[in-house]
């Protein structure tokens, strides 16, 4: 195997072929290891033992838990959820209504988790969400049957603030750790 000091005929540093933990060449299907699996200190500086017993003398394997270990995955706790039913509750108020199915996902996923969230610092949340929307719909169930009187397209516009103010109100409450009932 050439060294990088060797030149090659363009007067440039000879290429190393790079070479698989497995002795394979690298293709598609199987892409050159990295550097740090090469190394015999591995991946987060972690001393390694040579791996004895078979033709692949020079290849290490690491004698840390933490670098055979599985990775775990991420999981939505409340504070996500809670995150996820604002802004799908946001979207359907502030579209007027073209993405009111993401105001039901909203409502059906506060019900959902409000159980979940029972004596929790974040079950409050599901409340405010779920108390915002059915007051919403009454407000503007209202605003409907005014608007055979010409006022209710004032009334309409007043309950659509009134929920975007108690959608920002409560989404903003929720980032700074505290209640959307603190004044």
């Amino acid at each position: 195997m050439s060294n990088l000091n060797d030149v090659s005929s363009n007067g440039g540093p000879s290429e190393v072929p790079t070479v698989h933990p497995t002795g394979a060449t690298p293709t598609e299907s199987n892409p050159p290891a990295p550097a740090s699996a090469l190394s015999p200190e591995g991946r987060d500086g972690v001393n390694e033992k040579p791996h004895g017993g078979n033709k692949e003398n020079n290849l290490h394997t690491a004698t840390s838990p933490t670098a055979t270990s599985t990775m775990v995955k991420p999981t939505f706790g409340l504070p996500h959820i809670i995150h996820i039913a604002y802004g799908l509750f946001a979207l359907g108020v502030i579209s007027l209504g073209a993405f009111g199915a993401s105001s039901l996902a909203a409502l059906v996923l506060a019900y959902y988790k409000r159980s979940d969230a029972a004596g929790t610092k974040y079950a409050v949340h599901f409340d405010w969400l779920i108390s915002t929307f059915w007051w919403g719909v009454l407000g503007l169930g209202l605003s409907a049957l005014l608007t055979m009187i010409y006022i209710g397209w004032l009334t309409g516009l007043a309950v659509l603030l009134w929920l975007i103010y108690r959608t920002v109100k409560g989404w903003l409450a929720h980032c700074a750790h505290r209640s959307p009932l603190d004044d």
